[in-house]
C-alpha cells in the first residue's frame, strides 16, 4: 500500500535509484538463503536444537552477505557514476541484519499452520511503514522515503517476532551439520534463483534509463502482489501437508493433484484481469505518470501462472529431498534466462518483457513435468494442459466481454466490470473442476480449502 501511495508522489527515477540499491542487496543476500524455513517445516521430528541451529546458521550467512554488500557499495557507485549510491546501498542493506535476527519461533508457527498472528503483525508492519514513509515523501519528495519505509517494516517485524512467538532462541551449532546436509544444495540454488529472478532488472539497469528501471521494477512488484499476498498463503497449508505424506506416494500424488487444480482455478482470473485491465489499473492505482509503462504490468501479471506452477514443482522436489536436482534446474534456468534476456537487451522494453515472461513459462512447464515424473512416477502433462487451457480461455473470454460491454467507459467502471467477470470466471472454473475433474476425496479437500480461504 505504501508503495502505491509513494508512486503518486515520487518519480520513476526515484524508484530506479532504490531499485539499484535493492539489486545489490538481493545479490549479496543470495548466499544467505540457508533454507531454514523449509528445513523446519519439512522435518519429521523437530527439536529445539534444530530450530536454534537453523537460526544460528541463518545469522552467520546473512552477516557474511552484509559484509559483501559493504564491499559492493562503492563499486556500484563507481559503475553508475553516482557517489550518493554508497550511502543508499549501505542503509538499504541493513535490512539483512534485522531479518536475520527475527524470532525463529515464527517458523514453528508456520509448521503448525498457525498463521493468524503472523499475518496480523505483517499488516501492522505495513501500516507502520506507511506512517513513516509517506510523511517523508511529502516533505522531501525523494528516494529516502522508500528506504525509510523498508527499514521501518523490517525493524517492526524484528521486534514483533518476539511477541508473536513465545519461543526464545539461543545461538547453537549442535545440529548445524544435519541442516547443512539439507541446505548445502539450497544455498547455491537460492543464489542461482536470485540471479535468475533479478537478472532482468540488472540488464534493464545497464541497458535502459534509470526511469525505465524504476518503472520496470515497480510494475514487476505490483504484478507480483497477487502471487505473494494471495496465492502463496493459500498454497502454504496445502504444501505443509506434503511433509506428512512424503513416504506415501499415492497420498502425495493426491495432495499434488488437488493443489494444481486449485492453482488452475485461482490464477486464471488474476492473470486475465491483469492482462486485459492493465491500463485502467495503472491509471487508477499509480496515476498518469506511470501510464506509459502499463504494458509492463500486463505481461508481468501473467507471471502468476509460472510462479504458482514453479512453487508447486519445487515443493514436490523438496519433500522428496531432491535439493540437488533443484540446484541443477536453477543452474540451467539461470543460464537460459540470462542468454535470452541478453539477446533482447538491445530490443525495445516491450520485446524484453515478453521474452522474460515466455522464458519463465517454458521453464516452469519443463520443471513441473520433470518433478511430477521424478517424485510421483507419472506424467504431469495433463495437469499442465488443463491449467494453461483454463488461463488461456479466461483471457480470451474476458477480453471478448471487455470489448463487448466495457469499451467506452471510464477506468473505474471498467475495473469493476473486469472484477465482476473475473469473479464469475472463478465460480464457473470451480464448478467445472469440481463436478467434472475432481474425485470425491478431492472435492472434500477442495471444500476444506475454500473454508480456509474464507477465514
Amino acid at each position: 500500500m505504501s508503495t502505491i501511495v509513494l508512486a503518486r508522489i515520487l518519480t520513476p527515477e526515484d524508484f530506479g535509484i532504490v531499485a539499484i540499491a535493492m539489486l545489490v542487496m538481493w545479490f549479496s543476500e543470495a548466499i544467505s538463503k540457508s533454507g531454514a524455513e523449509a528445513y523446519v517445516i519439512q522435518k519429521a521430528d523437530l527439536t529445539t536444537e534444530d530450530v536454534n541451529s537453523a537460526w544460528t546458521l541463518d545469522i552467520l550467512l546473512k552477516s557474511l552477505s552484509f559484509i559483501i554488500l559493504l564491499a559492493a557499495a562503492p563499486i556500484t557507485a563507481w559503475l553508475k557514476d553516482d557517489s550518493s549510491l554508497i550511502l543508499v546501498v549501505i542503509v538499504t542493506g541493513t535490512v539483512i541484519i534485522f531479518d536475520s535476527l527475527n524470532n525463529p519461533g515464527m517458523l514453528i508457527l508456520k509448521r503448525e499452520q498457525n498463521y493468524g498472528r503472523i499475518v496480523k503483525f505483517s499488516v501492522f508492519a505495513k501500516v507502520f511503514a506507511i506512517s513513516i514513509s509517506i510523511p517523508i515523501a511529502i516533505i522531501f519528495k525523494n528516494h529516502w522515503a522508500l528506504i525509510s519505509g523498508l527499514l521501518a517494516s523490517s525493524i517492526f517485524m524484528f521486534i514483533a517476532s518476539f511477541y508473536i512467538s513465545s519461543f526464545r532462541p539461543k545461538l547453537s551449532l549442535q545440529n548445524v551439520g544435519e541442516q547443512w546436509q539439507f541446505s548445502k544444495w539450497i544455498i547455491p540454488r537460492s543464489s542461482l534463483g536470485y540471479f535468475r529472478n533479478h537478472v532482468d532488472s540488472l540488464i534493464v539497469g545497464s541497458s535502459f534509463s534509470t526511469g525505465q528501471l524504476g518503472a520496470y521494477n515497480n510494475m514487476k512488484y505490483f504484478a507480483s502482489i497477487p502471487s505473494l499476498q494471495f496465492i502463496s498463503p493459500i498454497l502454504a497449508p496445502l504444501h505443509a501437508e506434503y511433509g506428512k505424506v512424503q513416504n506415501l506416494k499415492t497420498e502425495l500424488r493426491f495432495q499434488s493433484d488437488i493443489t494444481i487444480k486449485i492453482i488452475a482455478v485461482l490464477v486464471a482470473p488474476i492473470a486475465s484481469v491483469a492482462f486485459i485491465g492493465a491500463e485502467s489499473i495503472i491509471s487508477i492505482v499509480l496515476g498518469s505518470q506511470w501510464l506509459q509503462f502499463s504494458y509492463l504490468f500486463a505481461y508481468f501479471g501473467l507471471l502468476v501462472v509460472p510462479f504458482a506452477i514453479m512453487n508447486q514443482s519445487i515443493k514436490l522436489l523438496m519433500v522428496d529431498r531432491r535439493t540437488k536436482n533443484i540446484f541443477f534446474y536453477e543452474l540451467l534456468a539461470s543460464a537460459a534466462t540470462f542468454i535470452v534476456l541478453l539477446v533482447f537487451s538491445n530490443w525495445s522494453l516491450l520485446a524484453f518483457v515478453v521474452a522474460r515472461c515466455a522464458t519463465e513459462l517454458v521453464l516452469c512447464i519443463g520443471l513441473y513435468i520433470y518433478a511430477y515424473g521424478a517424485v510421483l512416477g507419472s506424467s504431469g502433462l495433463k495437469n499442465i494442459i488443463l491449467t494453461l487451457l483454463n488461463v488461456g480461455g479466461s483471457i480470451v473470454v474476458l477480453g471478448f466481454l471487455a470489448d463487448l460491454y466495457l469499451g467506452e467507459i471510464g477506468p473505474v467502471t471498467r475495473i469493476f466490470g473486469l472484477l465482476f467477470f473475473g469473479s464469475l470466471n472463478v465460480v464457473l472454473s470451480a464448478f467445472c473442476f469440481y463436478f467434472f475433474l475432481m474425485t470425491d476425496r478431492e472435492k472434500k479437500l477442495f471444500i476444506k480449502t475454500v473454508k480456509q480461504m474464507r477465514k
